[in-house]
């Protein structure tokens, strides 16, 4: 139980993360998309905001969000498996005296 709170803590500080990397990624497109659009206009207006910069910010974000997505991504699967051994070893326990209890079965029928 101590174990799945703990999986549990983790993912929901993952899915923060990753939700506040997803608003900044989108800030900083309307923010880069905004200033192309004033860049190609009229020849006397300059941009204050440095696109390349915004670019770069861009690439780096959005590679922060795919790495802690992937970590997410990995953290439920592990969670799945573990959960899958858990629920074989609890079935192999019983598996045993079915199977013997199965053969000894097919022993008197035979």
């Amino acid at each position: 139980m101590i174990r799945q709170l703990k999986v549990i803590s983790r993912r929901w500080e993952h899915w923060q993360k990753r939700d506040s990397l997803k608003m900044l990624s989108e800030k900083l497109r309307n923010i880069r998309y905004a200033a192309q659009i004033n860049n190609s206009g009229e020849s006397n207006l300059k941009s204050t905001i440095d696109i390349k910069k915004i670019q770069i910010e861009m690439d780096q974000t959005g590679r922060a969000f795919r790495e802690l997505d992937s970590k997410i991504q990995e953290i439920n699967w592990l969670t799945e498996l573990k959960d899958e051994a858990e629920r074989r070893n609890d079935r192999s326990e019983c598996q045993p005296l079915f199977v013997v209890g199965f053969l000894g079965k097919m022993k008197t029928s035979l």
